[in-house]
């Protein structure tokens, strides 16, 4: 159908839309689709015909045909002076661009698309006009494309190794059993944290290999503790047998047996002329207490064998005892002068009594010999203050029996009226044994130290996009 109008200009435009990227949040906000319609441009002095059938004649016999999309209006010269307006429709294929937005908006990029743009071109211009405009989108297409492929692979990256501490499988099984070792301290220490940027895949995957490098390396450290402390442990086992099985030899009754000779000798002579002289022999039966921590004396044999001596002396009654280490000297009162030898009335059988002999005094065995008459009484009591605990002489051994002897204080005055009193010590013989008490065995521990390492991915695109494109 024709329709006739009054006689007007008609523009004949371009306009093209045109889309720009911004950052909004994390995601890029990318160009978009640029769209094109053209129009041309008459001035009409008669009517005006204007096509809006799908086909129609013009009075100068111009067809136009309508196919949709974006048109081309040019002006024409018709017969008899007359002039008509044409309208061509415009097919621009837009696939490329709507893909790449598409593409882009897929990836989480929201797309915003700027004001249509608008100019006037002729009718020689339509061809060249539309080649700009499929230029400029195979560009934008290509711009968007790039930027959602960088965006895809930061996003990979950030989603693939953000937090990621690489390969832990060797390491966590390592301190999993590490934790069951007994001795085997596992400490975890602080996680380390290698930071990269979204863009630096390079660095990203160095990083992860690193990680798991350290991982790996970690995991055998841990190795290496668990068999150091397993050793520990059998070392251990096998000490602390051997320190029961002997705890348990100590527990039972043993023997210890020592002997001797006890001299007196004579002031100023040689060590063959003795007032008196005894050899001796100690079987004492003994075992450690465990819980006391100490040697337990259970029963006490001593024997004495006279040797006879080779020189007289004043009468004095020399004495030599065997006794329980825990009790006191004995203590003896009483004086007498030189003339008289000892104090009056004393013998072996009354020293021994005067003494505590034969009661709860811790007298094992008595010798006493009276060195003018060598007269002489030995006496054994095995059966008082048994058992009992030896003493502790602090440098591994315990004194089992000790001796004391019976001597006089030198006398006060001088010749045959000068005073003596009496005096009983302690002497250097005695009986100790070491128990060898071995050391309880001490259980060696380890101590391992590991740590996770975490990968931080930063995803940081420019805040304005046209830095980069466009």
């Amino acid at each position: 159908m024709i329709v006739k109008q009054k006689s007007k200009v008609i523009p004949i435009e371009k306009s093209s839309t045109h889309y720009k990227m911004y950052k909004g949040g994390k995601l890029w906000l990318t160009a978009g689709i640029t769209t094109l319609s053209m129009a041309g441009m008459m001035v009409a002095t008669g009517e005006l015909q204007t096509a809006h059938a799908d086909t129609t004649t013009t009075a100068n016999n111009t067809q136009q045909t309508a196919t949709g999309g974006n048109a081309v209006t040019a002006t024409t010269s018709g017969t008899s002076g007359q002039a008509g307006t044409i309208t061509q429709p415009v097919n621009i294929d837009h696939s490329q661009l709507n893909n790449a937005v598409d593409q882009a908006r897929q990836a989480g990029l929201t797309v915003t698309q700027q004001p249509t743009t608008t100019q006037t071109v002729s009718q020689d211009q339509v061809d060249a006009a539309k080649q700009n405009i499929q230029n400029d989108e195979t560009k934008q297409a290509q711009q968007i494309q790039s930027i959602t492929q960088q965006y895809q692979t930061e996003v990979s990256n950030v989603n693939n190794f953000n937090g990621s501490k690489g390969d832990t499988s060797q390491l966590d099984a390592r301190v999993k059993e590490a934790q069951s070792i007994p001795g085997l301290t596992v400490v975890h220490d602080q996680d380390q944290t290698t930071v990269k940027k979204a863009s630096d895949t390079q660095g990203i995957q160095e990083a992860v290999n690193n990680v798991t490098q350290s991982n790996n390396d970690q995991a055998q450290s841990i190795q290496n503790a668990i068999d150091t402390q397993k050793r520990n442990k059998q070392e251990y086992d096998n000490a602390l047998k051997d320190y029961n099985q002997q705890m348990q030899n100590l527990s039972q009754d043993q023997i210890k047996h020592d002997s001797g000779t006890f001299t007196w000798p004579v002031p100023g002579h040689p060590l063959s002329q003795y007032y008196a002289k005894v050899n001796w022999s100690a079987d004492i039966t003994w075992h450690w207490d465990v819980a006391q921590k100490a040697v337990i004396v259970t029963k006490v044999n001593v024997t004495f064998d006279r040797v006879n001596p080779n020189y007289a002396g004043g009468g004095f009654w020399d004495a030599f005892v065997f006794m329980n280490p825990n009790t006191n000297v004995p203590q003896e009162a009483g004086t007498y002068l030189r003339k008289q030898g000892d104090i009056p009335g004393i013998n072996g059988d009354s020293l021994w009594q005067k003494i505590g002999g034969g009661g709860n005094s811790g007298i094992f065995a008595f010798y006493t010999q009276k060195n003018s008459t060598h007269e002489y009484t030995i006496k054994y009591d095995f059966n008082n203050s048994v058992p009992f605990k030896a003493v502790d002489n602090h440098d591994g051994t315990w004194t089992v029996l000790k001796s004391v002897i019976r001597q006089n204080d030198g006398g006060v005055g001088s010749g045959a009226n000068a005073l003596f009193h009496i005096l009983w010590h302690n002497n250097d013989t005695k009986v100790t044994i070491n128990p060898n008490i071995p050391t309880m065995p001490t259980f060696k521990t380890t101590e391992v130290h590991y740590h996770y390492n975490t990968s931080a991915i930063n995803l940081n695109f420019p805040n304005h996009i046209d830095d980069l494109i466009f």
